[in-house]
């Protein structure tokens, strides 16, 4: 989205960073953006079919697969997956945490928290410490010490403070995606708190504060990275995957069956 308006409209002078400016009309800017979207909309008769023959090529984070930006790229899937990988086929996610798949006659469940957990802290631990900015920042009530603030900084987490008793979270590690930012803040501020090393708080609420793509095309999309990025880092998914026994599932649904 490129707008453009007048000089004088912009405030210019609201943040002494120059990281945030202030519209003088919030109303007529908000409801020009949100005609030209719903007038798009209408406009769309027809979205074209999924390419399932493609697949997304991101340069960081598990949550990069949702496609949402201009500048993302798609490349020919690889005629053999990666060693390791898997070609399980993701049925659903429940609860934004459990991965469903079928995968050789079997149904797995993937605790997703625990596998992005895994994949963050690798990551951090190999330098990939690069920030990207939050749309928009997060406050939360809390206070860190000087070293804890820039171990984060370090790690690629934007947190300063705001006031005595107050913190501003501005920026996440480019390894971190797919979140809600205001648990992410919490968790990591309670993790923190706890005793949790600044690389563990932040791969934890990585994995705690996951939020799951809305469409099933994008959630594959973001499974399929997910298990690349395990196989890559020579991370086991067993740790993280349950397979429920069939005789179990199945009498589930038996009449008059109560299993224990």
């Amino acid at each position: 989205l490129h707008l453009e308006v007048p000089r004088a409209s912009v405030d210019v002078n609201v943040h002494p960073g120059k990281t945030e400016v202030r519209f003088r009309d919030v109303r007529a800017v908000h409801d020009f953006v949100f005609g030209a979207v719903r007038d798009a909309l209408k406009s769309a008769t027809a979205l074209p079919p999924y390419p399932h023959n493609v697949s997304v090529a991101p340069a960081h984070g598990v949550a990069d697969s949702r496609m949402r930006t201009s500048g993302a790229t798609r490349r020919p899937t690889d005629a053999s997956p990666h060693p390791g990988v898997s070609t399980a086929t993701l049925i659903g996610i429940a609860f934004d945490r459990y991965a469903i798949t079928e995968h050789a006659g079997e149904l797995r469940v993937i605790d997703a928290h625990a596998a992005i957990e895994l994949v963050v802290e690798q990551r951090l631990a190999a330098g990939e410490c690069a920030a990207r900015p939050l749309i928009i920042p997060e406050s939360i009530a809390g206070a860190l010490r000087d070293e804890v603030l820039g171990a984060l900084g370090d790690l690629g987490v934007d947190v300063h403070r705001f006031g005595e008793d107050r913190l501003v979270l501005r920026g996440v590690p480019r390894v971190v995606s797919e979140i809600e930012p205001a648990v992410f803040a919490r968790e990591l501020l309670g993790r923190l708190d706890a005793g949790s090393t600044p690389r563990a708080a932040v791969a934890a609420s990585a994995g705690r504060a996951f939020i799951a793509p809305p469409g099933l095309a994008e959630r594959r999309a973001w499974f399929a990275l997910l298990e690349r990025q395990l196989a890559q880092l020579d991370l086991s998914a067993s740790a993280v995957t349950v397979t429920p026994d069939p005789a179990w599932f199945a009498s589930l649904f038996e009449h008059g069956a109560r299993p224990q």
